[in-house]
């Protein structure tokens, strides 16, 4: 799949670094029998889906009940599209920064969460 818009990158972006991140760091954690491509490809967007989606839901209720005004109306993106996004494209870029940074993180401590919980030293490839 091709993002044919502007929007489906940065979506595809958006769902795709946080898990990629996770997936980088696991491999200092854990020792695994080589992978099918697929099934690498899978775990990457199962976890930037969980990563992402708790992430825009965390933001998702600062707009409900912290203040509406700090993150773009969402409801009116998907109604006047282009047209809204040219007028509020600096809350769009924000939120979409914010949104990528805070989902990495979440990746990030998620990682070394689960590496102090195992408390193993930091497994690296050499090679011969």
């Amino acid at each position: 799949m091709v993002p044919a818009s502007w929007l489906g990158v940065l979506l595809f972006v958006l769902l795709v670094v946080p898990g990629l991140v996770f997936d980088i760091l696991s491999e200092r954690r854990q020792v695994g029998p080589s992978e099918s491509t697929f099934r690498e490809i899978s775990r990457v967007v199962v976890a930037s889906i969980g990563f992402s989606g708790a992430i825009l839901l965390f933001l998702a209720l600062i707009r409900i009940f912290v203040s509406p005004t700090w993150l773009p109306d969402p409801g009116r993106l998907a109604r006047e599209g282009s047209r809204y996004a040219t007028l509020h494209y600096q809350s769009l870029a924000w939120t979409f920064e914010a949104g990528v940074l805070l989902s990495t993180m979440l990746a990030v401590s998620t990682h070394y969460a689960l590496k102090w919980q195992q408390r193993a030293p930091a497994i690296e490839k050499v090679s011969t």
